[in-house]
């Protein structure tokens, strides 16, 4: 338009201040108008534009107003994504020198997965396989929906019919989007679920990344290496990349302990995991009556964290919606927002209510295979074992909790006892159907005031005793005369109320109990934050 440099400096300040608030103005937004709003200014003022002051001032005025925003993993992608143009792609210049416009925007996209892939494992617990591809496609045409979308709202406010006309290309391409996203979703491998790296391997994986920078930029700045023998190119090259596959090795790799139990602290409910060294996992319960959506914000995200992408068993110890609600969430779960659920197991009672049934249609629906278990069944993963000791078959009561399946679990020497919900003449037949001491007591029905009598606990004689319940519940679970009894049992008492998820390692001799809420106490002055470690087995 032939406007003076300050005047359209001006225009574009504010329009871009506009568009932000459009918006909401999140971080890389607000990342992105400042470094452009310097590049004006650069370029009004005469100066040249340098790229890595203008992304750390925008890093400084984010930090000074809110510094916790370091933590974000919008905020560490934006920045990390703007590093991997400056700092991975330049260098890459220097080899591939000559190259199509394709070639360049895999450049591009190869330099922003490299630098942030850290960030991603970290924050998200998985990887996207064909995202480089499907960016390709799918970022240009973002180019078009955006002035599609102002010129129909622009028409839309004077001539209504063309508006509609001109967003009918715009929601064409917005369909196009959705569909190849759910296409790239539904390929084989699309996501790889590798668990959340240690910090210690994000660090040696950055360093190995700044010494292919630096030790091999000698011979890339200014193209230099593109004169260099093909033969002594390709050795460089194959050096690098034997360098970043060391480091995202070491980002993906895990030494998972033999056996681990975690109670996830999912509010008023119940959900417990075992996982073997080998992967192998069983889920027992997953459901609350007090917090909406725990597969998608608690469950899954444990899950991924640890490296996994799937269930081998889920096993249902009865219908009550706070033992289920998360499992009716993840039959529900699109293939690629959830965890594969190959088997669930569900008591062999007699009288399934309707609970049950819906349960049961879910799986089948989901193409989880269905299995019944009753006292005397076993199921075996490697050295863990489990043995159902309730319900018998066919089993019949009016109170759900009463049919609750307990599972005795044994890994070498370490024992542990999942009952569910039991209480009334479940827990009676139950009590003189224990045979030894256990190491591990999932204590029942969250910690009532009537269940685990002193009975069970002399039979029981547990090591550790882990309760799940609600912060503040209004129930008042765990009820202070349970706690008093399992003081009265010698047995070291935690609950999810005051010291989150628990978790538990074992190498089926010597245990090791630690929280995930440092220095809490449970009402019963077991203290968390160094962990506990005991000897498996019969205590002496």
């Amino acid at each position: 338009m032939r406007c003076p440099k300050a005047a359209a400096g001006c225009a574009a300040f504010v329009l871009l201040l506009l568009y932000g608030r459009m918006t909401g103005m999140g971080i890389s937004i607000f990342r992105a108008i400042t470094m452009f709003v310097l590049l004006i200014l650069s370029e009004v003022i005469g100066r040249t534009y340098d790229l890595a002051s203008s992304l750390a001032l925008s890093c400084t005025i984010i930090t000074i107003t809110n510094p916790g925003i370091i933590r974000d993993s919008g905020f560490m992608l934006s920045f990390g994504a703007v590093l991997g143009i400056g700092l991975v792609k330049p260098f890459l210049d220097g080899y591939f020198p000559r190259r199509s416009r394709i070639g360049d925007a895999l450049l591009i996209s190869f330099s922003v997965n490299v630098f942030t892939l850290p960030i991603v494992l970290y924050s998200y617990y998985q990887l996207s396989t064909y995202s480089m591809v499907t960016n390709l496609v799918l970022i240009p045409l973002m180019s078009l929906v955006l002035p599609l979308a102002i010129l129909s709202g622009l028409f839309g406010l004077i001539l209504p019919g063309m508006g509609a006309v001109l967003a009918c290309p715009c929601r064409l391409l917005l369909f196009f989007y959705e569909g190849a996203c759910r296409i790239n979703d539904e390929l084989p491998g699309s996501l790889i679920v590798a668990g959340k790296p240690k910090l210690l391997s994000v660090f040696i994986y950055y360093g190995l990344l700044a010494f292919i920078l630096i030790f091999f930029r000698k011979d890339s700045s200014k193209h230099q290496s593109a004169a260099l023998p093909a033969r002594k190119r390709l050795t460089r090259l194959c050096l690098m990349a034997l360098l970043l596959s060391l480091g995202i090795c070491l980002l993906t790799f895990r030494l998972r302990p033999e056996l681990q139990a975690v109670m996830l602290d999912i509010g008023q409910g119940d959900c417990s995991i075992l996982q073997t060294r080998s992967g192998r996992t069983v889920m027992i319960d997953c459901g609350s009556s007090d917090e909406s959506q725990i597969a998608k914000y608690k469950v899954i995200p444990y899950l991924k964290s640890v490296g996994t992408d799937g269930i081998d068993y889920a096993v249902v110890t009865h219908a009550d919606a706070d033992h289920i609600s998360g499992l009716e969430e993840m039959f529900a779960m699109e293939k690629h927002e959830g965890v594969k659920i190959r088997n669930l197991i569900l008591p062999d009672i007699g009288n399934k209510d309707s609970a049950y049934l819906d349960l049961i249609k879910a799986a089948g629906q989901a193409g989880c295979r269905i299995q019944m278990i009753r006292t005397g069944g076993r199921l075996s993963l490697g050295g863990l074992q489990l043995e159902c000791l309730h319900p018998d078959k066919g089993y019949t009561c009016e109170d759900r909790n009463e049919y609750s399946t307990v599972l005795s679990v044994t890994y070498g020497d370490f024992s542990a006892l999942y009952t569910g919900d039991i209480q009334g003449r479940g827990e009676e037949i139950l009590t003189k159907r224990i045979r030894h001491s256990y190491t591990l007591l999932k204590c029942a029905h969250h910690g009532s005031e009537n269940s685990t009598p002193m009975e069970f606990l002399h039979r029981a004689d547990p090591v550790y005793t882990f309760i799940s319940a609600g912060r503040e519940n209004r129930y008042g679970h765990p009820h202070e005369a349970l706690l008093l009894r399992l003081r009265k049992a010698g047995t070291r008492v935690y609950v999810t109320s005051s010291q989150g998820a628990i978790t538990l390692t074992t190498n089926g001799r010597r245990c090791f109990v630690h929280t995930f809420i440092k220095n809490g106490t449970d009402g019963s002055a077991v203290t968390s934050g160094a962990g506990q470690t005991a000897t498996a087995g019969k205590r002496r």
